[in-house]
């Protein structure tokens, strides 16, 4: 019955207006005091042939001066698309920048244990925020992200990681 529902909120509608404000002030509160995090995204494909031709000649030098073909398999531009992805991902890989760009502290003295575990948690808290993800299983398309605290941060720190992969590439 319609009507005994509009009796039922009449009458608590002060718990009601309560409940809505201590809502509303607990929302402004976390809007004003947590911390921002920006993420700078890239997109990326597979390389197009234009994109590898200079590769492919090199690869053809190899080949004509009696390099084993089979040796040169890996320079397929299905197989330097896998191993990007596969290096962007890897755990080892963003522990090694994170702590070669500085973005992780290693300079506290490794025998305290509170600092050795908080090193840990920011090092994994990190690498969660670094991660390339195919757009959809149809597509070969893939993000790579890389979060910060400022824009600016988020976006150079994601292409200096991208150079570091492609120079340990």
């Amino acid at each position: 019955d319609l009507n005994a529902i509009i009796v039922v909120l009449w009458k608590n509608k002060i718990i009601i207006f309560l409940a809505a404000m201590v809502s509303c002030v607990l929302g402004v509160v976390y809007a004003y005091t947590a911390a921002q995090v920006w993420t700078s995204q890239a997109l990326i494909d597979q390389p197009t042939s234009k994109e590898i031709n200079h590769l492919r000649l090199v690869v053809n030098k190899l080949v004509n001066n009696n390099i084993d073909s089979k040796s040169l398999s890996s320079f397929e531009k299905e197989v330097i698309f896998k191993d990007f992805i596969k290096s962007f991902n890897s755990a080892d890989n963003k522990v090694s920048f994170l702590i070669s760009e500085g973005i992780v502290d290693t300079s506290q003295n490794p025998q305290q244990n509170d600092s050795a575990q908080n090193q840990k948690a920011q090092l994994k808290k990190l690498t969660k925020s670094i991660y390339a993800r195919a757009l959809d299983k149809l597509s070969d398309e893939v993000t790579l992200s890389f979060s910060g605290a400022t824009s600016g941060e988020a976006k150079r720190w994601l292409e200096k990681y991208i150079a570091f992969i492609q120079a340990k590439q």
